[in-house]
């Protein structure tokens, strides 16, 4: 049942890639150009092809076994074998956007005076009031910080 699971991953992966050079870039890079020449859109560099070299982040699909494939999107990295950027494409995310959120989360933390490791979430004012690091906003902080470690 696995090597079925995966075949069909593998057909699902090309398709998305076939439809992407047939029907979404080649539009695209039709109307950039329509729309710098007839300067409906304004670019900083004179030269459309420039911005023609996009990155089209298709729906990822999911792992049979997510422990596992987990723990080697964890490893991979470390070991040289991938980048962050690789595998956040392959899952369908956009590694930028997943850094802006991140970041994001960290300055709503400090805000909040929450601290903000890996995947825990501690209050610096604990002690002082018991109140400070419980709640939603710190659900939220540690959502933001575990999504991102995945």
């Amino acid at each position: 049942m696995l090597v079925g699971l995966l075949i069909e991953c593998e057909t699902w992966r090309k398709l998305q890639d076939l439809w992407i050079a047939s029907f979404l870039q080649p539009p695209y890079v039709r109307w950039l150009e329509a729309a710098t020449l007839s300067s409906a859109l304004e670019l900083p560099r004179a030269d459309w092809r420039e911005y023609a070299a996009v990155k089209w982040v298709p729906r990822g699909l999911p792992w049979a076994d997510p422990q596992s494939d987990g723990q080697a999107s964890e490893a991979e990295p470390h070991l040289g074998l991938t980048s962050r950027q690789r595998l956040r494409r392959e899952r369908g995310r956009d590694f930028a956007v997943i850094l802006d959120e991140l970041r994001q989360g960290r300055e709503m933390a400090a805000e909040a005076s929450v601290e903000i490791n890996g995947a825990t979430v501690a209050a610096k004012t604990a002690a002082a009031d018991p109140g400070v690091g419980g709640g939603a906003a710190a659900a939220d902080a540690g959502a933001d910080s575990a999504d991102g470690a995945r």
